[in-house]
């Protein structure tokens, strides 16, 4: 196992802290997204903030990756984004069902909240390349192996 020390070096840290946890083998998640009536799969953005959460179930990271698309977008028009859509394309692919996305009534927030210094958690899963997001994507959503851990350093 690699260790990195630093010494004599200025550091800040938010007070949250968002990870990617990567344990056992790959396999699919038995776990499934539902669909509505609509054929559609509603996507309700979260709070992420100071945690402490653990997300499992591929419902909870898809929430989680487009309160991050959100984030990274500014907070605005998530649905017109490229990331928003080929996330969508895959689901679609994968499910056979669109993505909704249920907006908060927050003028603020109106698609969640990912701590400032936490949205580069997904950076190692993102990329402007169509296929390898598309690819990394469905594997953080639906392989039982990844999830995702919010906590704080008040612990």
């Amino acid at each position: 196992m690699k260790t990195n020390i630093r010494k004599s070096v200025f550091e800040t840290n938010s007070s949250s802290m968002h990870s990617v946890a990567i344990i056992g083998s790959n396999r699919d998640s038995i776990s499934k997204l539902y669909a509505n009536n609509d054929n559609e799969i509603t996507v309700y953005p979260g709070e992420y903030g100071w945690g402490y959460e653990t997300l499992r179930e591929p419902s909870e990271k898809l929430s989680y990756i487009v309160t991050t698309i959100a984030e990274k977008n500014g907070r605005e028009s998530l649905e017109d984004t490229i990331f928003f859509k080929w996330l969508d394309e895959m689901i679609f692919d994968y499910t056979g069902s669109k993505l909704f996305v249920h907006k908060s009534e927050d003028k603020y927030y109106p698609y969640g909240y990912v701590d400032h210094q936490s949205t580069d958690t997904l950076d190692d899963f993102w990329s402007v390349n169509e296929d390898v997001f598309k690819n990394n994507m469905r594997d953080l959503i639906f392989n039982d192996k990844y999830f995702i851990i919010i906590d704080n350093d008040n612990h």
